[in-house]
């Protein structure tokens, strides 16, 4: 453990990081508080590659604890939960072994032993070592995918997605018989986006709006498909139109698929992850730690007091040094110069 921060009040802030002027704290007391212009808070984890020993890591994780005890986690006593950025093996009952996953977020809310409700968002299910092949899913969860709308009185209600088993595109439209035919383009990039063959074919649903023999639908690709009435008749009727196709699998410039979309249909998905395991110090001895606290404060203060006095002793010992050296240059210079002065009065005597 690196940094250990105390608030005696529960309205205080444990720990507190701040970078540049403004420093912002939680009201009612937190924890931890970190403020900054441009990131708040960072987290790191190194130990993402994909092997055993790495699944469930993550560069942050959050738990919301109901009976105030960090050593009941998983026994009825998580409510809510939400991991950053993490690499886990969540295949259920351990199908599937070798489904991991890379994801941006997992969050999870209700009874972490039973079956809460949880999602996980950003994630690449499935992946390889080097992040191909899998499906990317923006979302996926065992939640209902719901939106909110208000009525006249301003109060919220709720609207429901329709799910499907395999991954599809739609799109609407309307048109005109025009002597009993019409010719339908698909949208250039849809067209695109979509995979059409005998074992995944298009699906058209027409719905006339005037009277004729009816139609039927023919000549069907990923380009479009074609209207025609029955009994070769020549009416003039309009019809609107749906369409439903697979997706086409995305790729990268290689061809490599990066995001397995055709042929899945009711693919095993994600389990919950499994809850966070924490342990704790209950009860724990402010007294204690503040005299630790003091202990370590008095061990600083003498090794920095050693430490001048090293430096000062070191001082000296440079400084005696630089006087013996002097007197030694000093004592050549003199000998260098009794010996020229004695060579001059020898010549002198010549």
């Amino acid at each position: 453990m690196g940094v250990v921060g105390i608030a005696s009040a529960i309205t205080e802030t444990g720990v507190a990081g701040v970078n540049g002027n403004v420093f912002v704290t939680l009201f009612g007391g937190s924890g931890m508080a970190a403020s900054g212009p441009n990131t708040g808070l960072f987290a790191y984890a190194g130990l993402g590659a994909r092997t055993n020993a790495n699944r469930g890591n993550a560069a942050g994780v959050f738990v919301l604890d109901t009976d105030s005890d960090p050593t009941t986690n998983g026994n009825n006593g998580t409510r809510a939960e939400a991991v950053l950025a993490g690499f886990d093996n969540a295949s259920p009952n351990g199908l599937l072994s070798a489904d991991d996953m890379y994801f941006g977020g997992y969050f999870s809310g209700g009874t972490s032993t039973l079956t809460p409700s949880y999602a996980y968002a950003g994630i690449k299910y499935n992946a390889n070592n080097i992040g191909t092949n899998g499906t990317n899913y923006k979302i996926i969860g065992n939640g209902t995918n719901s939106t909110i709308i208000r009525d006249s009185s301003d109060t919220p209600r709720v609207l429901f997605s329709p799910e499907a088993p395999e991954i599809l595109f739609e799109d609407y439209g309307v048109d005109k018989l025009v002597n009993g035919k019409a010719e339908i383009n698909i949208d250039p990039i849809l067209k695109d986006a979509i995979y059409v063959d005998e074992s995944h074919p298009l699906k058209v649903f027409i719905q006339l709006e005037g009277d004729c023999n009816g139609v039927y639908v023919t000549n069907k690709s990923a380009n479009g498909f074609t209207v025609k009435e029955l009994k070769n008749g020549n009416s003039n009727v309009a019809f609107s139109w749906h369409i439903v196709a697979n997706r086409a699998d995305d790729k990268d410039s290689s061809g490599n698929i990066t995001s397995k979309h055709v042929g899945l249909r009711f693919p095993v998905g994600p389990g919950p992850r499994k809850a966070a395991e924490m342990s704790s110090k209950k009860d724990i001895d402010l007294k204690n730690i503040l005299v630790n606290q003091e202990a370590l404060s008095k061990i600083k203060t003498r090794n920095t007091k050693n430490s001048e006095a090293q430096i000062e002793e070191d001082d000296k010992t440079v400084e005696v040094k630089k006087r013996e050296n002097l007197k030694k240059t000093q004592a050549k210079q003199s000998s260098k110069k009794k010996q020229t002065a004695k060579t001059i009065k020898t010549d002198k005597t010549k």
